[in-house]
């Protein structure tokens, strides 16, 4: 039987991507004359809808950690210029994709709550929720990314390539515990493709990286021991000397940024349930009376209901 958890975090911005990669379909025009691609967001719903109903439980909470995907203001910016600089750039029709979803999970459902924070990704944001959280709450994170594993505990499972990882599941795959600053360490000096964080030190064998982890506590406890170290040979001791700039801005672009469990409570935003926007949104991006019953089940779909009467209802200016 599969483990049931009160408190679901999903990385927004991760799962969309993927949907996006996976899912293409045709336009659909909005009044203003914009597009959208439905299909990712489709894809993203039914995606989010399966986690539910596969991991939680009757009283669970749904939160949705996003990423500023447009900021031209970043912190990690301020550590490397050449964050992410290499990353491909979205077209404008993505970012629209993506708002749109956004904008649906609003309405969603009671027990869903969106978190955005202005430059700071959802990596930075699932700590401090999880702060507020109750050691008896079971909790389930939703991400491939490896950031988010620093986060398992007795009661957070880290959910990731279709696999649930508990400590001992991590030290099963990655050969060692997620514990403290292990998987910091481990990106600064293997980089992250995903981040466009470099390698730190090109071509080093798990196996010594694992040593490394297990005798140094972080990356400047390292970098002021690994000259005693005697299974480093003098060549890898080198390319540590010549590459720990790198080494330390790596550790910097990997480390979460400092959020307060305070701080967040401002920028969590509880979805509140309304069936005659999820009707039209849904409508809009292609959803038949059939695709909608679970979403809109208390909505008499026979009352006229377009866009027009949807701001008259909801007394909003055009």
């Amino acid at each position: 039987m599969t483990e049931k958890y009160n408190k679901i975090l999903i990385d927004g911005n991760n799962l969309f991507c993927r949907n996006w990669f996976v899912f293409k379909d045709k336009l659909v025009k909005l009044e203003n004359g914009q597009t959208l691609l439905s299909g990712p967001i489709k894809g993203s719903l039914t995606s989010i809808r399966k986690l539910e109903r596969e991991f939680g439980s009757k009283d669970c909470r749904m939160y949705i950690l996003w990423d500023n995907a447009t900021s031209k203001s970043d912190l990690r910016k301020q550590i490397d210029p050449e964050y992410k600089l290499t990353r491909e750039k979205k077209r404008p029709i993505f970012y629209r994709s993506l708002n749109y979803l956004q904008l649906l999970l609003l309405y969603y459902k009671s027990n869903y709550s969106i978190i955005f924070r202005h430059t700071f990704e959802a990596d930075d944001l699932v700590k401090p929720l999880i702060s507020k959280f109750s050691m008896n709450d079971k909790i389930l994170l939703c991400s491939e990314d490896l950031d988010w594993s620093r986060l398992i505990a007795s009661n957070v499972t880290w959910f990731a390539n279709k696999k649930l990882f508990n400590r001992y599941h991590f030290q099963q795959k990655y050969k060692f515990f997620p514990d403290g600053n292990n998987v910091t360490i481990f990106k600064a000096i293997r980089g992250d493709k995903s981040d466009n964080i470099p390698i730190g030190i090109l071509k080093i064998q798990t196996d010594t990286i694992i040593k490394l982890l297990n005798d140094f506590d972080d990356i400047y406890d390292l970098l002021d021991g690994y000259q005693n170290v005697d299974y480093l040979t003098p060549i890898w001791k080198a390319k540590i000397k010549e590459n720990e700039s790198r080494l330390r801005l790596n550790y910097q672009l990997a480390d979460f940024l400092n959020i307060t469990s305070e701080d967040i409570d401002q920028y969590i935003f509880k979805s509140e349930y309304s069936p005659r926007i999820l009707f039209l949104l849904l409508t809009t991006l292609g959803y038949k009376l059939s695709e909608m019953a679970d979403y809109t089940k208390d909505y008499h779909t026979k009352e006229t209901y377009d866009s027009k009467t949807f701001f008259k209802y909801h007394k909003l200016k055009r």
